[in-house]
């Protein structure tokens, strides 16, 4: 395994602002973000597919994701949350960690 930017961000190597943070996930800002508010959740740990990550870790990102989305919704005003998961390189994940975005929109 090459190095992993997320992995790099958990382990706190490389900035991040964080949103939210527990023993399975963390979730923080995207970078590039598509709307205002666009956070990921990713699992601490490193798996590239959603098939590879252990299934706790899978429920708990989701679960997560949900929440932030709920948020998202009460603290920015979104009139609605897109998740979204780009399951491998041909869906467009630019990133070989699992994660899954949260994207407010207005």
């Amino acid at each position: 395994m090459g190095e992993c930017v997320f992995c790099e961000i958990l382990r706190g190597e490389s900035p991040a602002s964080l949103t939210y943070e527990d023993d399975t996930v963390v979730a923080f800002m995207d970078v590039q973000p598509i709307t205002h508010g666009h956070m990921l959740v990713v699992p601490r740990e490193h798996a590239v597919l959603m098939s590879e990550l252990d299934e706790r870790a899978a429920a708990r990102t989701f679960r997560v994701a949900r929440k932030l989305a709920g948020v998202a919704r009460t603290t920015l005003g979104a009139a609605g949350v897109n998740l979204f998961v780009a399951d491998g390189e041909v869906a467009f994940q630019d990133v070989p960690h699992f994660h899954v975005h949260v994207i407010p929109r207005y």
